[in-house]
């Protein structure tokens, strides 16, 4: 205790010099101000002095009791008094995890904190496959050193195939009950439980062995290494197969049994057991072309009978899914195979099938079946035989795709192998074909030479669709033809016969679908514009028709053509333009059109529209026009009134003691003023002024309205202002005034 008394008073010193307590060179005045503070320092250890008889170094001796419950109080300290910069030990597992059942678990660990408000923790974790800890339990430490863990229910935990590791948690809890200065020590090393692994015996594609082993050895660097024994153990094969040179795979990688180490993580050993050569016999089965993928060669044990082969090796009968192959059995040495016979070595076994031969005598045909292996000499010839006609020889084709396999000149040239046609080849009488082009259609295609005007012998049974197809080879029909073989103006296929003497003319036709029509409509446009002209497809219509050279209707001004849908322009560089069907072209534009397939094109002539101006007639007076008896104006669809009036004047004829007021329309129209326009609506009011810049739309009718007036109204008042010089005048509307007559009279001229 004087020790510890002693070691206290230099801590007490160290203080003071630390903060300055004393300081020797201050004045004496300055020391006075703590002497205090050193007399309950004193006072401290001679109270620590006192109670010594009662403290012992726990903290030094025995980890069941903190520092805090020993020698320090919460009224006098709250401080650790050690350096947290300490050797810490990392937890340890003291016993081996690779036991069946575990009683207990001894481990050792070091708090991470030694204060009173801390709370240590030891955590296990167990590591995933991406070495991801994932916590499986925890247990509070209430000291540092040695502990067991006996709770079945946690020891439990600790299940196969675990990789297992530790870190001590501390954590504080202040005065208001918060949780702070949270720490963590590192990881332990890592610790293994014990190691199961799925086995698994084959004998060829038998399994013989699918369980769960238990592997005795440790773990080492994360692998564990297997002896041969843990492995054979579990089975015995017989004298057929064997462990040497078997094939070990784990978790599908390849390796060998001797010195095999398998990854902890491992999961699964296959042991493919070798076979024993000296004990088996070689064995092949064989089918006919038509199933030849099942070709198959076997290794067999010696003694096995062929009813046990096709059992063990589950053999099936392969049937065709059409009636051409009827499975007959299996053959061996052209015998059908027992299931009682003993199998030898190296032998071969054919699976034969009665097999559809359709027999073709150019007019009939008929089915027979012969087994494979067969000679096709071994059907009845009598279906071949007619009058007047030898065979000449046999063509045979393949049953599936009518593809030709041979000619033969005698029939046990061939043995069946697969469903086949035998067609007899005839000699026959032959018919001559003369080929032949009319001069017209000549220069619709080109035809090579050597075939122009060629005389052919052709046999009667055989199709023209052979010499046809040969011809086609020789001829080139122009772009938008195509090339037809006629006789007597009918059309000859490729499946017809000839039978006579023949004509074949090369004919060439148009394809119309390689063709579109173009028309021009309008009123005036010749008729054989607007009947439409054929143009190829993706041609330039000026490369094959003629355009139009007049507009049509002279009476209206000629817009442009406006086509029936969007179209094709060709542009600079080859390149085609899609042009809008509401673009007007003009004449001279029409020629760059390009035909698309499947799309005619109509263009039509459009003109300015002209529209009817009437206008009405009151009981006050009357609106007429200079030209004709009609009130009606007529009126360019992109010109106001007064333009229409340059060559038809308006003349107002009111009654007797009336004058013009203004005018309302039937429509609401829209006044020219020049910068921009105006909208007057039904019924308002039109000025005289506004009258003349109505831009039309559509027909409109105008009424006149007149009130009544005192103005002079008589002929000989007007021609006295000489605004009227005389009735002539007043009748031409000429004036000696150069002055514009709008700016005169506007263009309104009264009649009194």
């Amino acid at each position: 205790m004087v020790i510890f008394s002693f070691i206290l008073t230099i801590f007490c010193i160290i203080v003071i010099i630390e903060y300055g307590i004393i300081e020797i060179n201050k004045k004496g005045g300055e020391m006075l101000k703590y002497c205090k503070f050193i007399s309950s320092g004193l006072l401290c250890f001679s109270l620590i002095t006192v109670a010594s008889s009662e403290t012992k170094a726990d903290y030094f001796t025995d980890y069941n009791t903190t520092v805090m419950d020993t020698v320090l109080r919460d009224n006098i300290f709250n401080f650790d008094l050690f350096s947290r910069s300490r050797s810490y030990s990392l937890p340890v597992i003291k016993n081996n995890l690779i036991q069946s059942n575990m009683e207990e678990l001894e481990y050792s660990a070091e708090l991470l904190s030694y204060k009173k408000n801390s709370y240590n923790y030891l955590i296990f974790y167990s590591l995933d496959n991406n070495n991801i800890p994932n916590e499986i339990f925890r247990i509070q430490l209430k000291n540092s050193g040695a502990g067991k863990i006996v709770d079945k229910s946690l020891l439990k935990l600790f299940v196969p195939n675990s990789r297992i590791i530790m870190n001590v948690m501390s954590y504080e809890i202040d005065n208001k009950g918060n949780i702070e200065n949270l720490e963590y020590s590192k990881s332990s090393q890592i610790y293994f439980t014990k190691k199961n692994i799925n086995l698994v015996v084959t004998e060829g594609k038998k399994e013989v062995v699918n369980r769960t082993i238990e592997l005795r050895n440790s773990p080492k660097d994360d692998k564990v290494s297997v002896l041969p024994y843990e492995i054979e153990q579990y089975y015995r094969p017989n004298k057929y197969y064997s462990y040497t040179k078997a094939k070990i795979v784990v978790d599908g990688k390849e390796t060998s049994l001797e010195n095999l180490e398998v990854p902890y993580l491992a999961k699964k050993i296959e042991v493919q057991l070798s076979q024993d050569k000296d004990y088996w016999n070689n064995v092949k089965i064989e089918y006919p072309s038509e199933f030849k993928k099942n070709n198959k060669e076997f290794l067999i044990k010696q003694g096995v009978s062929f009813g046990n082969f096709i059992k063990e090796n589950e053999i099936k009968d392969i049937t065709s899914n059409d009636s051409s192959y009827d499975f007959s059995g299996y053959y061996l040495d052209d015998k059908e195979v027992s299931n009682s016979q003993v199998l030898g070595n190296n032998i071969k076994i054919e699976a034969k099938y009665n097999t559809k031969i359709l027999l073709d005598n150019g007019i009939t045909k008929k089915e027979v079946t012969l087994l494979t292996g067969q000679k096709l000499s071994e059907i009845d010839t009598k279906f071949f035989d007619r009058e007047k006609y030898h065979v000449d020889s046999y063509t045979i084709l393949n049953a599936k795709d009518n593809s030709k396999i041979n000619e033969i000149k005698d029939l046990s040239e061939v043995s069946i192998d697969n469903s086949i046609i035998v067609k007899a080849n005839y000699k026959e009488n032959t018919n001559t074909i003369k080929i032949r082009q009319d001069d017209y259609n000549k220069r619709f295609g080109k035809v090579d030479d050597s075939i122009k005007d060629k005389d052919i012998e052709w046999p009667e049974t055989k199709k023209i669709g052979e010499l046809l197809a040969e011809l086609r080879k020789k001829i080139k029909p122009s772009s938008g033809y195509e090339v037809l073989f006629r006789s007597n103006k009918k059309v000859i296929s490729d499946d017809d016969y000839i039978t006579a003497e023949t004509v074949l003319e090369i004919y060439f036709k148009k394809v119309d679908s390689e063709w579109v029509t173009v028309k021009f409509v309008g009123r005036g446009i010749d008729k054989f514009l607007s009947d439409g002209q054929e143009v190829l497809v993706g041609s330039r219509i000026d490369s094959m028709i003629n355009l139009p050279t007049a507009t049509g209707v002279t009476e209206q001004e000629f817009l442009g053509w406006q086509a029936n849908s969007d179209y094709l322009m060709a542009g600079e560089n080859s390149e085609n333009i899609r042009v809008s069907k509401n673009k007007l072209l003009q004449t001279n534009e029409l020629g760059a059109v390009v035909t698309e397939k499947g799309k005619d094109i109509e263009f039509t002539a459009v003109y300015r529209k002209l529209f009817n101006v009437e206008f009405e007639k009151t009981f006050e007076g009357n609106i007429n026009l200079s030209k004709g008896t009609s009130n009606i104006l007529r009126v360019d669809e992109f010109n106001n009134i007064g333009d229409a009036t340059k060559n038809n004047k308006i003349i107002v004829a009111p009654k007797s003691g009336y004058s013009l007021s203004h005018f309302i329309a039937n429509k609401t129209v829209k006044v020219n003023m020049g910068k921009g326009t105006k909208e007057i609506f039904v019924g308002q009011k039109i000025e005289e002024n506004d009258l003349y810049n109505i831009v039309p739309t559509s027909d409109l009718k105008i009424t006149p309205v007149f009130k009544l007036s005192v103005i002079p109204s008589t002929l000989e008042e007007m021609i006295e202002n000489n605004k009227i010089k005389t009735v002539d005048d007043a009748l031409d509307l000429k004036f000696e005034s150069t002055e514009n007559i709008k700016k005169i009279l506007g263009p309104l001229y009264y009649l009194r």
